[in-house]
C-alpha cells in the first residue's frame, strides 16, 4: 500500500471516529489512526511505505505477540455498537507474553471468553527455586475489550500474570452473576500449609482451581518480590490479576464452586498484585483466602460481601479506595485474621470510604475468629450498622474514623457488643454525618484528623474502571418532587423537594444533595410504608422482610405547615439521628402555625403469624434527640401505636402542642429522657394495653394547658380488657402551672407503677376514677403502686365520695412510699424541701416484671434530675431550660448553626431565645475575647486539635433567634397593681456601645410593657472613624449572609448585606385612643390593646421604657406602641444595607415586608431626635396612628421609591405598588392617621427640622408604562401635624427633564394629601411653620391647595444655579418670614460631610445629608414658632432656626462657604 493510500485511510478513519458517539470506540479508532499518521508524516523510503501496518497485515484474531489466539465470531454489541469479535482459544494463556490488541483493520475488536481458561499452569513446586526457574506467562491488553459469556472462568496460576479488564457480554454493565469470575493462585502463606514451610520446603495446596500456597507467613508478609521474567531481562515481575471484573459471580461451566467474582488464594504481599476493582458481582466481590495483600480495590454493587477475608489473611485494605455497597450482607467481612507481626496489626483498614447510597445495606464491617486489626481513616455512611466484633479474641484498634450509621456498633446474636468500648477509647472517632461531597471529600468542619478516601480530581477522575464513582443522586433522591422555588433558612438558601401522600421508598432527609442545599416540604399528610395490621401473616412477612429506611438528622430541613403530618408504618425502619449538639427539630416554618404531628405504627399484639411477630419484634425505631415543636393540629404531637419494646426512644422534646403531647396507644415502647411542656391538652396519655416504660422526664403543662400531665386509660368499653394498660415510670417530675388542675388521672382500668418521682404545683396530684381502676390498688400483683413519690399539690386527691367517703385514690395516698411534703424545686429541677426523704437504695422493680430490664434500678434520688451537674435536659432543648455557654459569658446559647469565618477562625454567635425575665446586657466581647480585651493581649485559639494560633480579639455576634421578648408585659393585665409593679421594676435589656446584634428572618426583638430597652451606643462620626475610634453605635441588623473571610470592624456601623426581620417592637403604658376611656387619669384603670405581638397601652404619658442613643438599624422596622415620653430615641439610623442582586419584588423581598413602615408609631408620646431613614422602603418611611402626640426633631428621609426605576419589566416594576380604582400609587413617604377621626387623644405630632427628599416612581426605559402617583406626606382619619422648619421635595438634579429617558421628570407628584377628617384641622391641628416644598403640585386636590394658600403665609423662592451661601449672603434682617415657601427644588448639592472637620458639624458614618438649596439658606434665620403646637415637648426641643435637618449656620459662621447648585 502506498503512503498516499495510507493517508486516505487515515482520513476515513478519523471521519468515522467523529461520527461515532462512543468515546471508547472513538479512542480505539484514533489509536489506530495515530499509528498510521507515522506513515503519513515526514519522509520515508518506498520500501518502508510499502510495509503493511500490523492492524492490516495480521488476521482478525492474530497477535503480534502470541500468534492466533482466537476464532472470529459474529459481532457483539459494545455500548450499543456492533463490534467485531474473537472468541479466545481455551489454551491461549499457556505460554509466553501475550498482548491482546484493541482493533483490527482500524475497527474496534472485542475478545470473548467462553469457557474455563488457565493462565499459566497448575504445578507442584518443591522449592521456591523451581517456580523461579519456571516461565512466567504474562497476558495483558491495556485498553482491550474483553467480555465473558455465561459460566466463563479465568484461573491465574502461580506462574502467571493477567492484566485485562473483563465485563459481561450482555452490554448492560449492571446486574450480576452473568459469568463466573477470576481465581488467582499465588505463593503466599495459608494455614493449611502448616508451620514448617519455607523456600526449601514449598507448600502446595490442591484447591478446586489448582495449586496455591508456598512460603511462610513471615516471608509472605515481609519478603521481597521473588519471581523474575526472562522476557524483560530477568527483572522482577509481580503476578496475579491486575484488572477489574464486572457482573461476575455466577455459575461456572464445570460447576466447580466459586465464592466470589475474584478469589485470591494465598497472596504474597510483594509478589501478588491487587485487582483494581470488583463491580456488580452476584456474590462476594473479592475473597482473600489466607496470605497477605495490599488490597487496593474499588467496589460497587456487589450482592455479597464487597471483600471477605479469612484463613489468616493479613495486609492492608483500602489505600485511598471507595466501596459502594447496597446489599444486606456485610460489606467487609473478616474471619480469622492474621495476628500482629513485627509490631504491626495483622490486617490494616486504612483510607477506605464505604457508602450505602440506597440505605439498604446491613453492615459495613464485621470481624470474628481472632486476629489483630487496625482501622484508621475509615469513613462509613448510610449502613444499618457500622461495626460488629463477634468475640474478644478479635482485637481491633480504631481511630481517625467516621462511623455514620443507624447503629454505630451492634452485638451479634446472644453476645456482648465488643465494639462499643472502642468508640470511647480511640482518638478522633466521629459518629457525625460526614456530609460527603460528590468527590467523596468530607464536608463537615467538625470532623478533624480523618484523611478519607476521595476522588483525586472530580473532573478527570469521575469515571473509574469504566464506572462513575462520584457520589451523585437523582434530584430529591428520586423520591420527592423538585420545585422551582427556594427558601432561606438561617444564613443559607435551599431548593425545595416536595413530598405528599404515600411514600414506599427509603429516604434520607438530607439537607445536601449533590453539594446543594435542599429542604423538604411536606404537602399535607405524608405516610411512609404500608398499613399492616389488617393484612394476613404472609402479607405482613412480605412487607417486614423488605423494610424501607427513613433517616432524619440534625441538619434535616423540613418545611411544615398546618396540613403537614408524618406517619411511619411498621415496615419502615425509622432512624432519627439527633445528638446533644445537633438535635433533630421539627417545627412549622411560620412560628404562628401549628403542624399536625408524627405517628409511628408498630405491630405489637397485631401481628398475624409467628413469623410476622418475630420480624415485628426486631428493632426498627431508633430515635435519638428529637424535638417536636408547635404541632398538635388535630392530632397528638407524637403518637406511638402498638410500638414494641424493641424501639429505642431517647431524648424526646415535645413543646407548644395545640392538643395532646405524647399519646401511647397499646404496645410496649420504652422511653428515656422525655421533656413535654406548654401542651394545651394531656401531656402524656396511654390506652389500649400500653405496658412500656418511661424513665427521666420533666412534664410542665404551661399556662394554657387544660389537660393532665399523666392520663392513663385501658379500654373504655371493657375496663378489664387484656393486655391491661400498666406502664412503669420512674424519676418523673410533674411541675404544674398556675392554671394546672389535676396532675395524674387513672381511669377505664389502667394501672401505673410510679417510682422515685415528684408531683408539685398542681391543684390536685392524683385522681383515680371507676371501681375497675381502683381495684388495681389491691390486685395481686399490684398494678397501681407508688413508691418514693412526693405529692405536693393544693390537695393530694380530690374531695370526692367514691369509696367510704373518700376518693378512690386515697389508698395510694396512704402508701408508706408516698410523701405529702413540700417539694421546693430549685432552678435545676431538684426537690430541695426540708422534708424530702433521703433514699440511697435502688428501685425495687419486682412488680415491673419483664419491663424491669428497660429501667435503671440503681437510682438513689427523687425526681428526674440528680443535682446541678445532671444537665441531661439542657443544651439540646430550650423548652424547659436553656444551656448558657461559657463562650457567651453564660448569658446566651452558643449558636452553632450560624458560621461566620474570619481569617481561619470564626466569630462566636451567641443566641437569645424566648422570653427574658431578668436584666441583661449585650456586650461587644464575650468569653476569652472579653478577657483578652480587658487584659490587653491576644487570644490563643485552638484552630485544630493540638494546634494554637494567636489572633486579635473578635467581637461577639449576638443573635435574636426568632421572636425574643423582654419582660412579660405582652400578656393581658388585670389590675393597676400589676401596672405599677412593671413600671417600678421592668426587665431591662442593655446594649453596649459597638455591640452587634443580628436577628433571624421573621424574628424580632419585643420590649414588652414589662420590659425596658437601654441602647447606649457611641457616635460614629466620619472624622473620628479615621482615627480608629473603637467605640461606635449599636448594630441591630438582619442576618448577615455567611461569607468566608468576613471582617466586622468594631465600632463601625454595618452597612453590608443583611436579611429581613420583623423589627424592634417597643410596647408601653402611654395613652392610645384605642384604650377604653382613653383620657382617664393615670393609675385609675388598665388598658389592653391586642397588638401583633402582645398587649400594649395605658394612661401614663410620662412612662418611659426606652432610651436609645446611637442605634444602627438595618432591615427591621422600629415599631413603637403606646410608648411614653419618659425616655427618648436619639441618633437613629434606619437602612436596608447592601441590596446588590436582590430584585425589588415581593417574592424576593417577602410579601410580609411590603407595605410596612420603617418607623411605625401607634399612639403614645415618644420623642425622637436626629433620625436618618437612608433607604427607600417597600412601604412607608414614617407612619403614625391612634393618637400619637410625640415630638421629633432633625429627621432626614431619603425616598426615591423602592421599586426598580430601571426595570424593563412592568410586572416587576409595579409588584410593590398599590392600585386603587385603576390608578397606581406608591406608598406615601410619611403617613399620619388617628384611628377613628374623632377619637381622642388625636394624633398630633410635632416635627421640627424634617428633610424629606422624595422623588417620583417611574420607569425610565418604558414610556408606555402607566403613571404612578407619588406623595410625600399623607394625613388621614383625623390626624393633625405641627411641622416646623422643614424641607419637602426634590433636589436640583431631580427637577429636570431627562431627554435621554423619553422626556420624563422625577419630581414627586404632590407634597400633601389629606383624607377623611383632616381638612377642618388646617390652621389649628395642622400647622406649617417655616416649611419649604418642591413638588409638581402642592396637592392634586386643588381645593386643598387653595385652602393651604389661604390659611398660611406663602412665599415663592426663585431657585438660581451658581448661588453660594456664606456669611455675606445671609439676609439681615431675615427674609424667612413666611409659613410656606414654594421652590423648584429645596435640596442643594452640598453634603454635611463636606464640613466634617468643623467643630459642631456632626457627620455620622454611613449617613448622607444634603443641605438645603442655597436660595433657602440665604433667606436668613428661620425662627420657629411653637406657640400653636400645643403637644410640643418644649423640654425636648432645642433651638434650630434653620431649614431641614442640618445646621448650615455652623460652617457658615466658621467662615466656610456652601457651594451653590450647578
Amino acid at each position: 500500500m502506498s503512503k498516499r493510500n495510507d493517508c486516505a485511510i487515515d482520513t476515513i478513519r478519523k471521519q468515522i471516529a467523529d461520527r461515532l458517539g462512543s468515546s471508547l470506540h472513538k479512542r480505539l479508532i484514533l489509536l489506530g489512526s495515530a499509528l498510521l499518521l507515522t506513515a503519513c508524516s515526514g519522509e520515508s523510503s518506498d520500501e518502508i511505505a510499502q510495509e503493511q501496518p500490523l492492524d492490516l497485515s495480521l488476521q482478525q484474531c492474530e497477535l503480534a505477540q502470541g500468534g492466533v489466539v482466537g476464532t472470529p465470531i459474529d459481532p457483539i454489541m459494545v455500548e450499543g455498537v456492533e463490534t467485531q469479535a474473537c472468541r479466545l482459544n481455551a489454551d491461549f494463556g499457556q505460554s509466553g507474553k501475550i498482548k491482546l490488541k484493541t482493533s483490527h483493520q482500524y475497527e474496534p475488536l472485542a475478545w470473548v471468553l467462553d469457557g474455563v481458561y488457565d493462565i499459566g499452569q497448575s504445578k507442584l513446586y518443591a522449592t521456591l527455586a523451581e517456580i523461579q526457574a519456571d516461565e512466567i506467562v504474562d497476558v495483558s491488553g491495556s485498553g482491550s475489550l474483553v467480555y465473558a459469556r455465561e459460566g466463563s472462568v479465568i484461573v491465574v496460576h502461580r506462574n502467571a500474570r493477567l492484566d485485562i479488564n473483563i465485563e459481561s457480554i450482555d452490554d448492560n454493565r449492571s446486574g450480576g452473576g452473568e459469568w463466573g469470575g477470576v481465581v488467582v493462585n499465588s505463593i503466599g502463606y495459608h494455614p493449611d500449609c502448616g508451620d514448617n514451610i519455607n523456600s526449601e520446603n514449598f507448600c502446595n495446596i490442591q484447591g478446586p482451581w489448582g495449586y496455591y500456597g508456598g512460603l511462610s507467613r513471615s516471608d509472605t508478609r515481609y519478603g521481597p518480590t521473588v519471581l523474575t521474567d526472562s522476557a524483560i531481562g530477568g527483572g522482577t515481575i509481580r503476578t496475579g490479576f491486575l484488572g477489574y471484573v464486572a457482573e461476575a459471580g455466577g455459575a461456572t461451566k464445570n460447576n466447580l464452586p466459586l465464592e466470589a467474582a475474584v478469589t485470591i488464594n494465598a497472596p504474597h504481599f510483594k509478589q501478588t498484585r491487587s485487582p483494581q476493582g470488583v463491580l456488580y458481582s452476584a456474590n462476594t466481590g473479592l475473597e482473600l483466602n489466607g496470605g497477605a495483600l495490599l488490597a487496593s480495590i474499588y467496589a460497587m454493587g456487589n450482592q455479597g460481601h464487597a471483600i471477605h477475608w479469612h484463613s489468616g489473611f493479613g495486609g492492608l485494605i483500602g489505600n485511598d479506595r471507595i466501596i459502594y455497597h447496597a446489599s444486606d450482607t456485610v460489606a467487609l467481612k473478616g474471619e480469622a485474621s492474621s495476628p500482629a507481626m513485627q509490631e504491626e496489626p495483622g490486617v490494616q483498614i486504612d483510607q477506605l470510604t464505604v457508602v450505602d447510597k440506597a440505605l439498604t445495606a446491613a453492615k459495613a464491617l464485621e470481624v470474628s475468629g481472632g486476629g489483630d486489626i487496625a482501622v484508621e481513616h475509615f469513613v462509613v455512611q448510610g449502613f444499618n450498622t457500622c461495626l460488629s466484633i463477634a468475640d474478644p479474641t478479635t482485637r481491633v484498634a480504631l481511630g481517625n474514623s467516621v462511623l455514620y450509621c443507624d447503629k454505630t456498633s451492634r452485638a451479634l446474636d446472644g453476645k456482648p457488643d465488643y465494639a462499643e468500648p472502642l468508640l470511647s477509647q480511640g482518638e478522633n472517632i466521629y459518629i457525625l454525618n460526614p456530609d460527603l461531597k460528590p468527590d467523596l471529600a468530607l464536608d463537615n468542619a467538625a470532623i478533624q484528623g480523618v484523611a478519607n478516601a476521595k476522588l483525586a480530581n472530580l473532573q478527570t477522575s469521575k469515571v473509574l474502571l469504566n464506572y462513575d464513582f462520584r457520589l451523585l443522586y437523582e434530584p430529591c433522591f428520586g423520591v420527592g418532587t423538585p420545585l422551582s422555588e427556594t427558601v432561606d433558612i438561617g444564613p443559607n438558601t435551599y431548593s425545595v423537594c416536595e413530598l405528599q401522600g404515600q411514600v414506599n421508598s427509603s429516604l434520607y432527609f438530607d439537607e445536601d444533595i449533590n453539594d446543594a442545599f435542599v429542604a423538604w416540604r411536606l404537602k399535607g399528610p405524608v405516610t411512609f410504608g404500608n398499613a399492616l395490621a389488617a393484612l394476613s401473616g404472609e402479607a405482613q412477612v412480605a412487607h417486614l422482610q423488605q423494610p424501607k429506611k427513613v433517616i432524619l438528622d440534625g441538619d434535616s430541613k423540613l418545611l411544615l405547615d398546618a396540613t403537614s403530618s408524618l406517619t411511619f408504618h411498621a415496615d419502615v425502619a425509622l432512624n432519627v439521628r439527633g445528638s446533644a449538639d445537633d438535635p433533630v427539630a421539627l417545627t412549622a416554618r411560620d412560628a404562628e402555625v401549628h403542624w399536625a404531628g408524627m405517628t409511628i405504627n408498630g405491630l405489637d399484639n397485631q401481628c398475624a403469624s409467628e413469623a410476622a411477630c418475630a420480624l415485628a419484634a426486631q428493632p426498627r425505631v431508633n430515635i435519638q434527640y428529637l424535638r417536636l415543636l408547635n404541632a398538635g393540629n388535630g392530632q397528638p404531637t407524637l403518637k406511638l401505636q402498638h410500638v414494641g419494646a424493641g424501639a429505642e426512644l431517647n431524648h424526646l422534646d415535645i413543646a407548644y402542642s395545640q392538643t395532646d403531647g405524647l399519646a401511647l396507644d397499646g404496645g410496649a415502647a420504652n422511653i428515656d429522657w422525655l421533656l413535654v411542656s406548654d401542651v394545651k391538652d394531656d401531656l402524656v396519655s396511654w390506652a389500649n394495653g400500653y405496658r412500656g416504660t418511661l424513665q427521666y422526664a420533666i412534664l410542665q403543662p404551661g399556662d394554657e394547658s387544660s389537660g393532665h400531665a399523666l392520663l392513663g386509660r385501658n379500654n373504655p368499653a371493657d375496663h378489664n380488657a387484656s393486655p391491661r394498660s400498666r406502664p412503669v415510670m420512674a424519676n418523673i417530675l410533674l411541675q404544674g402551672a398556675e392554671s394546672s388542675d389535676n396532675a395524674i388521672l387513672l381511669e377505664d382500668g389502667s394501672g401505673l407503677l410510679l417510682y422515685n418521682s415528684v408531683v408539685t404545683e398542681f391543684a390536685t396530684c392524683l385522681d383515680i376514677d371507676d371501681p375497675a381502676t381502683s381495684d388495681l390498688q389491691f390486685s395481686d400483683p399490684l398494678e397501681i403502686y407508688f413508691d418514693n413519690v412526693v405529692l405536693d399539690c393544693g390537695r393530694t386527691v380530690p374531695d370526692e365520695d367514691e369509696h367510704g367517703g373518700r376518693d378512690f385514690a386515697a389508698a395510694t395516698q396512704g402508701l408508706s412510699g408516698v410523701y405529702e411534703v413540700a417539694a421546693v424545686l430549685d432552678s435545676n429541677f431538684v426537690a430541695t424541701g426540708g422534708d424530702i426523704p433521703d433514699i440511697d437504695t435502688g428501685i425495687d422493680l419486682t412488680l415491673a416484671g419483664d419491663a424491669a430490664r428497660y429501667l435503671n434500678a440503681n437510682v438513689g434520688y427523687l425526681g428526674s434530675v440528680l443535682d446541678s451537674l445532671d444537665d441531661w435536659y439542657q443544651g439540646w432543648s430550650d423548652s424547659v431550660a436553656v444551656l448558657l455557654a461559657a463562650e457567651c459569658d453564660y448569658k446566651a446559647v452558643l449558636e452553632k448553626d450560624y458560621l461566620y469565618e474570619k481569617s481561619g477562625s470564626v466569630y462566636k454567635v451567641c443566641g437569645l431565645r424566648g422570653t427574658i425575665t431578668e436584666d441583661f446586657i449585650i456586650t461587644t466581647f464575650t468569653g476569652e475575647d472579653r478577657v483578652a480585651i480587658e487584659n490587653g493581649h491576644q487570644v490563643n485559639e485552638e484552630v485544630y486539635p493540638g494546634y494554637f494560633l494567636e489572633r486579635d480579639p473578635a467581637p461577639t455576634l449576638w443573635l435574636i433567634n426568632g421572636l425574643v421578648r423582654i419582660g412579660e408585659g405582652h400578656l393581658a393585665i388585670t389590675d393597676t397593681a400589676q401596672v405599677a409593679a412593671m413600671k417600678a421594676d421592668p426587665v431591662t435589656l442593655g446594649m453596649e456601645a459597638s455591640s452587634i446584634v443580628m436577628v433571624t428572618k421573621g424574628g424580632g426583638l419585643h420590649i414588652t410593657r414589662g420590659g425596658a430597652l437601654e441602647v447606649i451606643g457611641d457616635v460614629s462620626l466620619t472624622n473620628t472613624q479615621r482615627d480608629g475610634d473603637a467605640a461606635g453605635p449599636v448594630n441591630l441588623i438582619g442576618l448577615i449572609p455567611p461569607t468566608s473571610g468576613l471582617t466586622i470592624p468594631v465600632g463601625y456601623p454595618w452597612n453590608g448585606a443583611a436579611g429581613t426581620w420583623a423589627g424592634l417592637i417597643i410596647d408601653g403604658f402611654a395613652r392610645n385612643n384605642q384604650c377604653p376611656e382613653a383620657m382617664a387619669e393615670p393609675g385609675s384603670r388598665v388598658c389592653n390593646i391586642q397588638g401583633e405581638y402582645g398587649y400594649h397601652g395605658g394612661y401614663d404619658d410620662n412612662h418611659g421604657n426606652v432610651n436609645i442613643e446611637n442605634l444602627h438599624l438595618l432591615q427591621g422596622s422600629l415599631r413603637l406602641n403606646s410608648v411614653g415620653r419618659g425616655g427618648k430615641i436619639e441618633n437613629l439610623y434606619f437602612g436596608l444595607g447592601d441590596l446588590s442582586g436582590i430584585p425589588r419584588t415581593p417574592a424576593a423581598w417577602g410579601s410580609e415586608n411590603v407595605g410596612r413602615a420603617a418607623i411605625d408609631i401607634n399612639g403614645g408620646v415618644v420623642n425622637l431626635r436626629n433620625v436618618q431613614i437612608a433607604n427607600s422602603v417597600p412601604g412607608y418611611s414614617l407612619r403614625w396612628n391612634h393618637g400619637y402626640r410625640g415630638t421629633m426633631q432633625s429627621v432626614y428621609i431619603e425616598d426615591s421609591g423602592f421599586t426598580n426605576t430601571f426595570s424593563s419589566s412592568q410586572v416587576e416594576f409595579f409588584s410593590t405598588l398599590m392600585q386603587k380604582a385603576g390608578t397606581w400609587y406608591d406608598y406615601p413617604t410619611i403617613s399620619g392617621r388617628s384611628g377613628e377621626p374623632d377619637a381622642l387623644p388625636r394624633s398630633m405630632p410635632t416635627i421640627a427640622n424634617l428633610a424629606l427628599h422624595r422623588a417620583d416612581s417611574l420607569m425610565f426605559y418604558d414610556p408606555t408604562a402607566p403613571s404612578v402617583t407619588t406623595t410625600a406626606l399623607e394625613l388621614g382619619s383625623g390626624s393633625g401635624l405641627f411641622l416646623h422648619n422643614s424641607i419637602v421635595g426634590v433636589d436640583k438634579w431631580t427637577d429636570i427633564d431627562f431627554p435621554g429617558f423619553f422626556g420624563v421628570t422625577a419630581v414627586v407628584d404632590q407634597c400633601i394629601s389629606f383624607g377623611e377628617g383632616v381638612t377642618p384641622l388646617l390652621g389649628e391641628g395642622i400647622i406649617f411653620d417655616q416649611v419649604a416644598f418642591a413638588c409638581k403640585e402642592m396637592s392634586q386636590d386643588p381645593n386643598l391647595a387653595n385652602q393651604i394658600d389661604n390659611r398660611f403665609r406663602t412665599q415663592a423662592v426663585n431657585n438660581q444655579t451658581g448661588i453660594v451661601s456664606n456669611a455675606s449672603t445671609i439676609s439681615l434682617p431675615s427674609q424667612a418670614t413666611s409659613d410656606i415657601y414654594y421652590s423648584d427644588w429645596v435640596f442643594g448639592a452640598e453634603q454635611e460631610s463636606s464640613f466634617e472637620e468643623i467643630d459642631g458639624v456632626n457627620s455620622f458614618g454611613e449617613w448622607r445629608r444634603l443641605y438645603p438649596a442655597t436660595n433657602l439658606i440665604n433667606l436668613g434665620k428661620a425662627d420657629p414658632d411653637y406657640s400653636e403646637s400645643e403637644p410640643a415637648d418644649m423640654n425636648f426641643l432645642i433651638d434650630s432656626p434653620f431649614f431641614g435637618a442640618s445646621d448650615y449656620f455652623i460652617p457658615i459662621n466658621a467662615g466656610e462657604e456652601i457651594p451653590g447648585e450647578d
